[in-house]
This record gives structure tokens, C-alpha cells and sequence, in this order.
């Protein structure tokens, strides 16, 4: 039996975090930070659209590039 996590999971953790840090934090916010637009994060994590492989390495790029930034 193998486990595995959707990346969706990561990225809503991820938004979880944000939103812990600041609950003013909003989709739109994550979205721009993961430099895409606010409806495509929204099909994403209702699961009515996929990220292309190259989409979802860019998005860790951007994220965990911002979280090395910030302290």
C-alpha cells in the first residue's frame, strides 16, 4: 500500500499557514504569490481543473523561494 499526498493538499496547507500568519490573507493573495490567477487556484482546489507538471514546479518555486525571503 503506497501513501501519497495530492499536491492540492500542499498548496491548501500552504494557505492554511498564510492564513495563520495573517487572517486577512485571501485567495486572491495566495493566487498572486503563486502567480496565477485567483480563478484557476479556485478550479485547482475544488478540483475542477489540474496543474500541468511544469505548473506545479513553478508554483513550489515561487513559494518556497518567498518563504526563504521572509523571516
Amino acid at each position: 500500500m503506497s501513501s501519497s499526498i495530492d499536491y492540492r493538499e500542499i498548496l491548501r496547507f500552504q494557505f492554511h499557514l498564510r492564513r495563520l500568519r495573517n487572517p486577512r490573507y485571501s485567495l486572491r493573495a495566495f493566487a498572486r504569490d503563486c502567480k496565477i490567477s485567483p480563478s484557476r487556484i479556485s478550479e485547482v482546489f475544488n478540483q475542477h481543473n489540474h496543474l500541468s507538471i511544469g505548473s506545479g514546479l513553478k508554483i513550489a518555486e515561487y513559494l518556497l523561494w518567498g518563504m526563504a525571503t521572509r523571516k
